[in-house]
């Protein structure tokens, strides 16, 4: 009894490795160049929505909230979530605990 090892699918196996497509947006509001990686992942559109002074609107496509509820979060102040409720909302409470309130 040698041991014979498996047959690996490369292809299938670094396929699993990719990140997820998008098949969500949300709109965010982010100031000047500050978060280049969402700036990168979005796209700059119009907002009919009220911006605070220096910031331009995004619309950002993310396949998991929760690596978007991520990336916005390290952009600190720099970056506001417009829509939808549900990623603002969970935004909210990462940084409550985070802060170590709520």
């Amino acid at each position: 009894g040698s041991f014979q090892p498996q047959p690996v699918d490369v292809e299938s196996l670094l396929g699993s490795l990719e990140p997820a497509a998008p098949d969500a947006e949300a709109l965010l509001a982010i100031r000047g160049d500050r978060a280049p990686g969402l700036r990168r992942k979005g796209q700059r559109v119009e907002s009919s929505l009220p911006l605070p002074p220096g910031f331009s609107a995004y619309r950002v496509g993310y396949a998991r909230r929760g690596d978007l509820v991520g990336d916005v979060c390290a952009g600190g102040p720099d970056v506001l979530v417009l829509e939808p409720l549900r990623v603002r909302t969970a935004v909210v409470k990462q940084l409550a605990s985070i802060a170590g309130v709520g």
